[in-house]
């Protein structure tokens, strides 16, 4: 349906009937809210496990290099990031997009609770039952123990109102229960928070 007033709109735009300089500005400002409602929508399918995923063959090490500079340039210039992956190769079945996606969102987060210079590090390693995790650290302000078990809670935020939609953390969450994954939180204000999840490991 919102695809269909998204079309709808973009035609409308193009008429040259319209006044461009008031019909115009309208026009756009409902196409922007239709794409914000269409990225919304899908942080929620994937949120309620609805949407559908392309899980492949990934190596998990490589697409967290590949993420670097990426993740360089979506987190605040102060911050330093750090990778500590294992010499040995990781491979698991995952959709490499979602994946990626949700690595970022852990780390905007991390960023955003870091006031000054800090560090983000991610690590990965493999458990005793062939389990591989994916663990993103900060050393900012922390989050409190009341807030903790709610931060995975669509629209749930500890920012200040307008600054923050609170679909990050749950979009994260959504995805690593579709694939089969696991979530853990550990956080100290003052020390930082550390954010993990888990897929199974696939030998090769």
């Amino acid at each position: 349906m919102i695809s269909v007033i998204v079309s709808s709109l973009g035609i409308l735009r193009e008429s040259k009937s319209l006044n461009l300089s008031e019909d115009g500005k309208v026009i756009d400002r409902a196409l922007f809210s239709a794409d914000k409602s269409i990225s919304l929508i899908d942080r929620l399918l994937t949120f309620s496990r609805c949407k559908k995923l392309a899980p492949e063959l990934v190596e998990i090490n490589e697409l967290l290099e590949g993420l670097y500079e990426v993740i360089g340039f979506a987190t605040d210039e102060k911050v330093k990031v750090v990778l500590a992956l294992t010499d040995k190769p990781l491979y698991t079945y995952i959709d490499p997009g979602q994946l990626e996606t949700s690595i970022i969102n852990l780390c905007i987060n991390s960023s955003n609770a870091i006031q000054s210079n800090g560090t983000i590090k991610i690590s990965t390693e493999v458990n005793a039952a062939d389990r591989l995790t994916i663990r993103v650290e900060d050393n900012g302000h922390g989050m409190p123990k009341n807030i903790q078990g709610r931060v995975f809670e669509p629209f749930f935020t500890g920012r200040k109102k307008g600054e923050g939609h609170g679909l990050g953390l749950s979009m994260v969450y959504g995805f690593v229960k579709q694939s089969g994954g696991s979530i853990d939180l550990e956080s100290r204000v003052g020390q930082g928070t550390m954010i993990s999840i888990s897929f199974s490991l696939k030998q090769i």
